[in-house]
């Protein structure tokens, strides 16, 4: 099979003093007529070129490994648990709400029932105090738009209202429930076509009136790239409003919801801060004048006129990084990253710590959910080998018994989780894991995948590879890069791998890959990378860099044209993260590592295969059309693919059938290219 040869046209501009050339700028507009051949053409060549005896093998171990149950950490509420779970036979979770830990489950909401092709998800959903009532979210074919419905939990009733134009909305409920305040994006038509997912604003919604008749509480002038997310005092008098535009410092204003007035509290001090409330009190999580966090806190009633440097300092900042707390109504739990492990400690409402909840090696919080006006609270345990266990503290015995738990597929005891570090370019130690059979020797011959992210503070944190385990189960091997530009580390370690220094995201990957071969764990020929948006940027441009040191590269979803990624959808919201483009300073720090600015005629390149949803409106598809076309002009021998998904958007909310298909086309392209053993 030979790679496609795509039209290229003769695009040259000047940007800030800077000559630019952009040869496939035509493949931008997916509306185009020929674009969508160019699309279809594609995913015929990935079906001849990947649809063969692995993929079979693989869709056939995938479909087996996810019919299985998989549900949510509970969250309790008033003696009642709302979880979500998705049956073997559905392609979607639904909400579940029970009476206390014997109840009869009782399903909210199932979107399973609302299309045949799994494509409606419930993207969000919130419960009121009382959980009298959940507003919910529903989205579309991957789209992230939504809509939020209402429904009375002790009647079934659904609300008539539809709140449109809202996608993940952070919502707030009154107290009383008479109503909430939520967030959502400007109506089609309001704003240019490519502003539409940005210009997020507050509002106030009365149950039973329509969307029209709800109240602008905030964001009026506003800069159009604010991330927003809500919170409200114990008694209803004071709404948080966290506002972003980054992911490295946030500001705090304050809606006094009697006066009808916003003030604000926090801001302009280049750090991040979280508030959290229980009955008397109000605690800040923060890496103000603490690189790894600490908390602070106040008495309720003095909390919005008290200045943050007159607060207690409650929990110290330590050698770790504390993650998050939640607060139960007794009990802060306190979520630290131990070497990117959890470890969660438990204290009073005095900072008096209790006790260290018991973990298993090797693994990682997924979700912590207590209520300040609960005892009760659940948490969820994943490992790399272990699938997913939930705990819950009973507050009659004082004790934390495993609740529910899925089965693995995979047999710990056969296989090795080894946490190993290397040496950066720049000598920063790196933390990596790798996880392979007892039996697999270190021969330098075995196929590995590598996987990093190394963004926006995320951690990549122990979590089951379900996706993965029919790659260790025929022998590959998984590695797992932690890389700067992530949260492991505190807030240096994330500020040295973004904006200006985003290179040293990339050295650190390629100083992974590198360490690999050394210890003979495989070789570069046997070496594929893969990563998904900030990851799918990352493995392009670090294989662009190092061609000499990989044989194939599955990039989902990335970012790849950083000159001009900021023009589409809420992506300029990503400067703070990649540099920023209307800048000369930004520009020339992109142009150094630009995947699509950097890939030259003349150099022969790994194989590649990118991956893309057609409904994407987080990372424009373009950016994965625009690099196929240039991947495959420029290499001669390796193969270059590009999948786009029908129905599909950035993976949130995919059906089980996508996820089966999509991992199957992945695995056996690694399989292929890396020379896993039939």
């Amino acid at each position: 099979m030979k790679n496609f040869d795509t039209k290229r046209d003769e695009i040259n501009e000047v940007v800030l003093n800077t000559p630019i050339t952009d040869p496939y700028r035509w493949l931008e507009d997916g509306e185009n007529p020929e674009v969508k051949k160019w699309i279809n053409l594609q995913n015929e060549y990935v079906e001849k070129g990947l649809r063969g005896d692995f993929f079979g093998f693989f869709q056939k171990e995938l479909s087996s490994s996810f019919l299985e149950t998989v549900f949510s950490v509970p969250v309790p509420g008033q003696g009642k648990h709302f979880y979500q779970e998705k049956k073997q036979s559905e392609q979607q979770f639904a909400l579940y709400m029970k009476e206390g830990v014997n109840g009869e489950s009782v399903c909210v909401v199932n979107p399973n029932e609302l299309s045949q092709d799994g494509t409606v998800t419930l993207s969000q959903w919130t419960k009121s105090v009382s959980s009298s009532f959940v507003a919910y979210e529903l989205s579309t074919k991957g789209s992230e738009m939504g809509t939020v419905y209402i429904k009375n939990i002790n009647t079934g009733e659904v609300l008539p209202e539809r709140l449109e134009r809202c996608r993940y909305s952070s919502i707030a409920w009154l107290p009383d429930e008479t109503g909430f305040y939520y967030t959502r994006h400007p109506y089609q038509g309001e704003v240019p076509s490519n502003e539409e997912h940005l210009h997020l604003k507050v509002y106030f919604h009365a149950l039973g009136t329509g969307q029209e008749s709800d109240v602008l509480v905030f964001g009026h002038g506003r800069p159009l790239d604010d991330m927003i997310s809500l919170k409200i005092s114990p008694n209803g008098e004071h709404l948080v409003i966290s506002v972003s535009r980054g992911w490295t410092e946030n500001g705090i204003y304050i809606y006094h919801t009697a006066k009808k007035t916003v003030s604000l509290f926090l801001g302009e001090m280049k750090a991040k801060f979280s508030i959290s409330f229980s009955q008397e009190k109000v605690y800040l999580l923060t890496n103000y004048k603490a690189d790894k966090k600490r908390v602070l806190s106040v008495a309720l009633e003095l909390w919005d006129s008290t200045p943050i440097e007159k607060w207690i300092e409650l929990i110290p900042e330590n050698e770790y990084v504390l993650d998050s707390i939640s607060i139960s109504k007794s009990k802060i739990l306190a979520h630290y990253l131990v070497n990117v492990c959890s470890e969660v400690r438990v204290y009073d409402h005095e900072g008096v710590m209790e006790n260290v909840l018991p973990l298993p090696s090797s693994s990682a919080i997924h979700s912590i959910n207590a209520r300040y006006y609960d005892e009760e609270y659940f948490y969820g345990v994943k490992s790399f080998i272990v699938p997913f266990t939930v705990f819950r503290y009973n507050p009659d015995t004082k004790r934390n018994d495993e609740y529910r738990s899925t089965e693995s597929s995979l047999r710990s005891e056969d296989y090795i989780v080894a946490q190993e570090w290397c040496v950066s370019k720049d000598g920063t130690k790196i933390p990596l894991f790798v996880i392979r059979k007892k039996d697999i020797e270190k021969n330098s011959k075995n196929p590995l995948i590598l996987s990093g992210y190394g963004a926006h503070g995320s951690s990549l944190r122990p979590s089951f590879l379900k996706n993965f385990s029919p790659w260790l189960v025929r022998g590959g091997v998984l590695a797992i890069a932690n890389i700067r530009g992530g949260g492991e580390f505190g807030k240096k370690w994330q500020e040295e791998g973004s904006g200006l220094t985003k290179q040293n995201s990339f050295d650190d990957f390629i100083a992974v890959a590198e360490y690999l071969v050394s210890q003979k764990y495989t070789n570069p020929q046997h070496l594929g990378i893969s990563g998904g948006s900030m990851g799918g940027t990352l493995v392009t441009a670090v294989s662009v860099q190092r061609p000499d040191l990989f044989k194939a590269v599955c990039a989902e979803v990335g970012i790849l044209d950083i000159v001009r990624f900021h023009l589409f959808g809420l992506a300029v919201r990503w400067t703070g993260e990649l540099g920023d483009p209307r800048d000369e300073t930004g520009l020339k720090a992109i142009l150094s590592w630009s995947p699509y600015h950097n890939m030259k005629e003349g150099k022969e390149y790994p194989a590649y295969f990118f991956t893309t949803g057609e409904n994407d409106t987080r990372v424009n598809p373009l950016h994965s059309r625009k690099m196929t076309a240039l991947a495959q002009w420029v290499n001669k021998i390796n193969k270059v693919f590009l999948r786009t998904e029908v129905d599909a958007g950035h993976g949130a909310g995919k059906s089980t059938e996508k996820i089966v298909e999509s991992s199957a086309y992945k695995l056996s392209f690694f399989a292929k290219e890396l020379g896993l053993n039939k």
